[in-house]
């Protein structure tokens, strides 16, 4: 009986102990090109993030997740909320991930997936201990698309 009781408590102490160590996922935006960028992150035109990252530089950012088993989260953006995506490089050129009221990704038919790459989506790049690194590149093809404006 002791050593069922004992049993117990250390699976008690073991469980609580795993729900406090929550996973974290590092997301990182790099920008490799020859430009500073600003980064825009829109819901039903409101602004929802707005990151500037210097030429040759990174943008990162750490999120602890809801859960041990749940949400696997691929991206530091609400995707149930972001609709649009606006890309400047400075001085004068843009990319636009836009789809006409919709969401860019999410789970509700009314979502749509821009075509190419696009900033909702990182890649994994690396894991250690309890951090997973979530990665997504700007790189001097990307600012040669942009539009000028």
């Amino acid at each position: 009986m002791t050593k069922i009781i004992a049993i117990f408590i250390l699976f008690l102490t073991v469980s609580s102990c795993w729900s406090l160590v929550k996973p974290k996922r590092t997301f990182e935006i790099k920008n490799k090109t020859s430009q500073d960028l600003n980064l825009q992150v829109f819901g039903r035109s409101k602004l929802l993030n707005n990151i500037n990252i210097k030429s040759q530089s990174k943008f990162d950012t750490t999120l602890v997740q809801s859960s041990v088993s749940g949400n696997d989260k691929s991206t530091p953006f609400d995707i149930e909320k972001v609709d649009s995506i606006v890309v400047i490089f400075k001085p004068n050129r843009m990319i636009k991930y836009y789809c006409d009221k919709r969401l860019l990704y999410g789970n509700s038919k009314d979502s749509c997936i821009v075509d190419g790459k696009s900033p909702v989506f990182f890649s994994y790049k690396s894991s250690k201990k309890n951090i997973k690194t979530m990665s997504f590149v700007y790189e001097e093809d990307d600012y040669n698309d942009a539009k000028p404006f």
